[in-house]
């Protein structure tokens, strides 16, 4: 009987990240404008967290993933190679190049021009808010250059 109770006990785990994560992405596209598109909310996060884990520490990654729910960071980790250099984008020309490289072939899309790029930074961590602390944001603002570390 208590081994039923365990597997419906992570249902019900795996149900509620679900939920969450999918309530996450709702409410990001409704502050990208875009509230009936989730899919471009994932690819606007996707590039964010690429962009930010090739220019803070491995260490400093690891504090803010260990605050965000399951799915959310399984979004960050995806595809990173822990053991790559960090990137050295110390100007905002270069951390705009890589958020719209990952992005690929709907950079133009998701990210038209510098200032919606930027726009779009900002508001991925407006809503990253929910879960990360103001103190954990200060530590990632201490690891990037002024004008980066400024949309966070």
């Amino acid at each position: 009987m208590q081994e039923v109770s365990k597997s419906f006990d992570m249902t019900n785990l795996f149900d509620h990240q679900q939920h969450e994560a999918n309530s996450f992405l709702n409410d990001l596209s409704l502050l990208l404008g875009k509230p009936d598109d989730s899919t471009h909310a994932l690819r606007v996060l996707s590039s964010v967290f690429y962009a930010l884990r090739q220019r803070i520490t491995v260490f400093e990654s690891m504090h803010l993933v260990s605050q965000l729910p399951l799915i959310l960071k399984g979004i960050y980790v995806d595809s990173w190679d822990i053991e790559q250099p960090l990137s050295g984008a110390d100007t905002m020309d270069e951390f705009l190049n890589q958020v719209k490289n990952f992005s690929g072939s709907f950079s133009a899309l998701d990210f038209a021009d510098d200032e919606e790029a930027k726009e779009k930074i900002k508001i991925v961590f407006i809503a990253l808010r929910r879960y990360v602390s103001e103190q954990e944001l200060d530590q990632i603002r201490d690891e990037l250059p002024k004008e980066i570390a400024e949309m966070v």
